[in-house]
Formats: structure tokens, sequence, C-alpha cells
């Protein structure tokens, strides 16, 4: 998971990627998603503001491309 956010964003300002996997039994992203976004992407909130704000700046990208 972190390689791919990595590999899109090295500098933490795009989306990242990985908020597009989630776990079959919660539908949501797993503990590693949200540790990576607030400690190596510097995402601040609350898992839900987190995992939406991701989610919106992934929906732009594909939007843009």
């Amino acid at each position: 998971m972190a390689d791919v956010s990595h590999q899109e964003s090295p500098d933490g300002t795009k989306a990242m990627l990985s908020a597009m996997v989630v776990l079959k039994e919660t539908g949501e992203p797993g503990a590693g998603f949200y540790r990576l976004a607030r400690e190596e992407f510097g995402r601040k909130g609350g898992n839900v503001t987190i995992w939406g704000e991701e989610m919106k700046l992934v929906a732009r990208g594909f939007r843009q491309s």
C-alpha cells in the first residue's frame, strides 16, 4: 500500500490511491492506510475525514485525466 501511494505522490501532494483499497469485512481502509496518511503524508483529522478527503482527491484526479 505504501509503495503505491509513494509512487504516485512522492512528496505527498497528490491523492493516496491506496484510499481505494478497502477491507472486505468493513468496506473501509485498514489501520495501515490511516497510519501512512498521518505519519508519512501529514494528513490531519479523524479516520472518516482522512478517507473522505482522499477519495475526493482520487475522484478529481480521474476526472482531470
